[in-house]
């Protein structure tokens, strides 16, 4: 049965919203820039103590922990099996992220980067999952490598609207980055086995890995930004609808769920100790698996939409948006 079936379906006569001109590249780069400065500090630049926290007394099946990070969630505090089980089950969104948009766009072809993208972000599922359960560093590596891998492939894509006359430079170029890093961190060991000090190569790759992240996270954002203004122009230019949303007020929507997301992320972080003891016996709200994990796996979707939405009106077609469940935007083409 198509997915699609159960879709919550809003008229077709959807009218232009004028009043909808999303949000300005500039505005993007400063806001997203300012909060991935603090993101990149905290993950490599000045890591808090809570946040490389170890309970080695309570170790589970795979040994110590010895992740570079251990989050606010307590360890095995559920099941003997998994070390954050929130994080971990939460972790399996994004396995299912890829699964729920091709159903939904089966019958639209997608861009070339499409397929590696959506691999990606199933993989990145595969490693968050083991990662949280095992709170060892190597499945750390398996988590944070696919997400290096999105972020490249998504700029490649980007790439070809915005500098088409690099052609194929940047995915060479791209692939030799990511391979480089890739066997650099998994041939050397973190620590040096006589001092427990971070091997220097090793630390130095990580360093290049994440203000690499960071810089295509925030270019992918400031380029979907604009190419959401010039889709919605060619869109008014060819008076087709835009169905439930604008192809800005898709990007405003979903700049917002990853804006939140990331304070999510942030605040999981610097609020632990606060958010471990919450007054009135409140449970502790688990941040960073369900408002992480779940609006960026949401995110995820949302831009994988723009993009695709862009890539087909390049294309010569003229796609809508409508919405599964109510709140899951797909694309159309009648």
């Amino acid at each position: 049965a198509d997915v699609r079936s159960t879709t919550t379906e809003i008229a077709d006569s959807v009218d232009y919203d004028d009043r909808d001109d999303g949000i300005s590249p500039s505005a993007v780069f400063r806001g997203l820039g300012c909060l991935l400065t603090v993101t990149t500090t905290l993950y490599y630049f000045a890591t808090p103590a809570n946040l490389k926290k170890r309970n080695t007394s309570l170790s589970g099946p795979y040994g110590p922990p010895n992740a570079e990070f251990d989050w606010c969630e307590n360890n095995y505090h559920a099941f003997s099996q998994i070390a954050e089980p929130v994080n971990t089950f939460s972790s399996l969104l994004y396995i299912l992220q890829p699964l729920l948009f091709l159903g939904l766009h089966r019958r639209m072809k997608l861009p070339r980067e499409a397929p590696f993208c959506l691999a990606s972000v199933a993989l990145i599922g595969v490693g968050s999952t083991l990662f949280h359960a095992t709170l060892r560093y190597h499945m750390q590596l398996a988590d944070e490598l696919p997400m290096l891998a999105l972020v490249l492939g998504a700029v490649c894509g980007l790439l070809r609207f915005t500098w088409p006359q690099l052609a194929s430079l940047p995915s060479r170029v791209f692939s030799i980055l990511f391979v480089g890093l890739s066997s650099a961190l998994l041939a050397t060991d973190r620590l040096d086995d006589t001092t427990g000090e971070e091997q220097l190569i090793h630390k130095a790759c990580r360093g290049i890995m994440t203000c690499a992240f960071s810089a295509c996270f925030l270019y992918i954002f400031y380029s979907t930004a604009q190419l959401s203004s010039d889709d919605a122009q060619t869109l008014r230019k060819r008076s087709a609808p835009y169905g439930v949303w604008s192809p800005p007020g898709l990007f405003r929507r979903q700049f917002v769920i990853w804006i939140a997301s990331i304070v999510g992320w942030i605040a999981d972080i610097l609020c632990c100790a606060a958010l471990q003891n919450l007054p009135f016996g409140m449970p502790f709200p688990q941040l960073h698996g369900l408002v992480w994990h779940g609006g960026s796996a949401l995110g995820l979707h949302y831009i994988m939409v723009l993009l695709i939405w862009h890539q087909r009106l390049a294309d010569g077609f003229s796609p809508k948006t409508k919405l599964w469940l109510g709140f899951l935007p797909y694309l159309v083409e009648e």
